[in-house]
C-alpha cells in the first residue's frame, strides 16, 4: 500500500500527481525495490511537478532564495538534508545521507555531497511562484520588508504566514509486501520563512515517523508540528493498537482544538490499512497492488 500527499492547503485538484506518485512507487516495489527506495520514487514524481511546494516549483523564501529539506525513513534507519540549494530531488540526497553514518546533514554539506555523487542540478524557482512571491511581498510592503528579513517584527510574521498559507511539503508512506514500511518527505518550505529556517520535515518524530507499527507524514506550519512531535504521536497510538485512520484522527482534532488557525495533515499506513486527514484541504493519493 502506498499513500502520498501534496500538501495542506494546496488545492486537491492536483490529487492527480499524488495518484502518479503513487504509481510510481508501486512500479519500483515490482521491480524489486523495498519500501525505502519505493517511498523516494513516490516523492521523486512530487519533487518534478512544478504544482507542488517542493523541487522544482518550491516557494521562494522572504530574501527570494530557495532552500528545501527532506527525509526518509523506515524502522532501522534515517536520512535527512536541510537548507538543501540548487539540487534537483533533495529526497534523493536524503537517501544517500541514509547510507552515511550520519542523519542529517545541512546547507553547503548537503549540496556537495549531492554533486559527489552526481545528482543533478537544478533552477528550482518557476515563473509561477516567482510571481506568488511578488504578489506576496507586495501585501506585505514589498522591499522594504525584505530588507527587514534580519530583525522581522512578530505582526509582520504572523501577517505573512495569514497571507501565505500552508501548502508545504510532499509526502508518502509505504507498507511493502513483506510488511515493512518506509516513508519519505520533501519540502520547499513556508513561503515567509527567514533564509536558514528549518521546518518539520528533517526532524524525526516530527514531520516524518517510522516503527514497528508504521510509517507517519505530516505536512503543514512546521513549527507547530515540530512542537507537538505530530509523527511521533501518531505512531504511538498505532503502537497501542489504534487504526491508522483513527490515530490521524485524532491528532488532526487534537491540533485543531490547540492552534484552530493552522493547516495540518498527516497520512500514515499501519498493518491492515492506511489512512489521511487534514484541518482543511489536501491533495491526496492512496493505491495498492
Amino acid at each position: 500500500m502506498v499513500l502520498a500527499h501534496g500538501g495542506a492547503a494546496n488545492d486537491p485538484a492536483v490529487s492527480d500527481g499524488c495518484q502518479a506518485a503513487c504509481q510510481a512507487a508501486l512500479a519500483a516495489l515490482a521491480d524489486g525495490a523495498g519500501a525505502l527506495d519505493a517511498a523516494v520514487a513516490a516523492v521523486v514524481v512530487l519533487e518534478d511537478d512544478e504544482r507542488m511546494n517542493a523541487g522544482t516549483g518550491s516557494t521562494l523564501r522572504l530574501d527570494g532564495s530557495i532552500q528545501t529539506d527532506a527525509s526518509v525513513m523506515d524502522a532501522r534507519g534515517f536520512g535527512a538534508v536541510a537548507g538543501l540549494e540548487g539540487i534537483k530531488n533533495p529526497v534523493r540526497v536524503a537517501r544517500a545521507v541514509y547510507q552515511t553514518p550520519h542523519r542529517l546533514v545541512v546547507g553547503r554539506g548537503a549540496r556537495e555531497l549531492a554533486l559527489r555523487l552526481a545528482l543533478a542540478e537544478a533552477d528550482l524557482s518557476t515563473a509561477r511562484a516567482r510571481e506568488k512571491h511578488a504578489a506576496r511581498m507586495a501585501t506585505l510592503g514589498g522591499g522594504v520588508f525584505a530588507a527587514l528579513w534580519q530583525d522581522v517584527p512578530e505582526v509582520f510574521w504572523k501577517k505573512a504566514a495569514q497571507a501565505g498559507g500552508a501548502c508545504d511539503t510532499v509526502g508518502a508512506v509505504v507498507r511493502a509486501a513483506d510488511g515493512t514500511f518506509a516513508a519519505a518527505a520533501s519540502t520547499g518550505g513556508i513561503w515567509c520563512a527567514l533564509p536558514g529556517r528549518v521546518g518539520d520535515v528533517p526532524i524525526p518524530g516530527a514531520g516524518i515517523e517510522v516503527g514497528d507499527a508504521g510509517a507517519v507524514v505530516a505536512t503543514g506550519v512546521g513549527e507547530v508540528i515540530w512542537r507537538e512531535h505530530l509523527c511521533a504521536r501518531v505512531h504511538q497510538a498505532m503502537m497501542r493498537g489504534v487504526p491508522a485512520q483513527r490515530a490521524v484522527d485524532q491528532a488532526i482534532a487534537d491540533i485543531t482544538r490547540s492552534h484552530p488557525d493552522v493547516d495540518v495533515g498527516l497520512l500514515a499506513v499501519d498493518r491492515t490499512g492506511g489512512g489521511a486527514a487534514v484541518t482543511r484541504e489536501m491533495p491526496w493519493a492512496r493505491a495498492e497492488r
